[in-house]
C-alpha cells in the first residue's frame, strides 16, 4: 500500500514550508573598501568576522571604489557581502556607487556605511546613502553614524578615527548590517515558499471536488 504522506505535505508533494532560517555569517564571505576610518577598525572587524578580506586607506574617496572592488571581482574574492565605507572624505559618486553595485550583482548583499565626522559634506553624504539604499533592492545601511554618536569619546581627538572601542561598535555596526540583510532573506525566501504552498493547497482542494 502507498505510504501516507507526512505531515505538512499534500499528496501531490507539496510541503509546509518551514520558518525562516537565516544562513549563518562567516568572515570570509565579507569583502570590505573603506577610507581611514575603516582602517582604523580594521583590527576588530578582523576579530567579528574572522576571514574578512579589507581594503583600506587614508584619504581614499568614493571615485576609488569601483576599481578596488573589480579588482576582488577580477580575483574571484569579491565576498557574499560586499561593505563599502567612502563617505568620509568628500561627497559621494553616485556613478562611483552604481558601478560598485553593478559589479557585486544581484547575487550579493551591499553594505554601505554611512559616515560620521565634523565635517559639512557628512549630512549630504549621509542623505545620498540613504537614497541609494532606498532604490536598489540588496542593499543596506550600517548606520555607524547613529552608532557612535552616542560614544563620541570612542574617537580620537579629531572625533572621526575610532580607537579600541568604538573600532568594535564599527564592526558591530557591519555585522548587525549583515544580519539585518540575511534576516530579510530568509523571510523573503520563506513568503515565497508560504505563497506556492497555498497555491498548491488550492489546487489540491480543487482537484478533490
Amino acid at each position: 500500500p502507498d505510504e501516507p504522506a507526512p505531515a505538512g505535505a499534500l499528496a501531490d508533494g507539496a510541503v509546509r514550508p518551514p520558518a525562516p532560517s537565516p544562513t549563518p555569517i562567516s568572515g570570509g564571505e565579507v569583502t570590505a573598501v573603506g577610507d581611514s576610518v575603516m582602517l582604523a577598525a580594521a583590527p576588530s572587524l578582523y576579530e567579528t568576522l574572522p576571514g574578512i578580506r579589507v581594503d583600506a586607506a587614508v584619504s581614499r574617496s568614493s571615485w576609488a571604489g569601483p576599481g578596488i572592488v573589480d579588482q576582488f571581482a577580477a580575483a574571484g574574492q569579491l565576498g557574499r557581502y560586499v561593505v563599502v565605507a567612502l563617505g568620509t572624505n568628500g561627497p559621494i559618486s553616485r556613478d562611483a556607487y552604481e558601478r560598485i553595485a553593478a559589479t557585486a550583482g544581484p547575487d550579493r548583499t551591499l553594505v554601505l556605511v554611512n559616515a560620521y565626522a565634523p565635517r559639512d559634506w557628512i549630512p549630504g553624504v549621509n542623505s545620498d546613502i540613504t537614497a541609494f539604499a532606498a532604490a536598489h533592492p540588496g542593499t543596506v545601511i550600517a548606520d555607524w553614524a547613529s552608532a557612535i554618536d552616542p560614544h563620541v569619546d570612542y574617537l580620537a581627538g579629531d572625533r572621526i578615527h575610532p580607537g579600541t572601542s568604538g573600532g568594535q561598535i564599527y564592526a558591530d555596526t557591519v555585522l548587525a548590517a549583515i544580519r539585518q540583510s540575511e534576516n530579510q532573506r530568509a523571510i523573503d525566501a520563506y513568503l515565497i515558499e508560504t505563497r506556492a504552498y497555498r497555491e498548491a493547497t488550492r489546487e489540491e482542494a480543487r482537484i478533490a471536488q
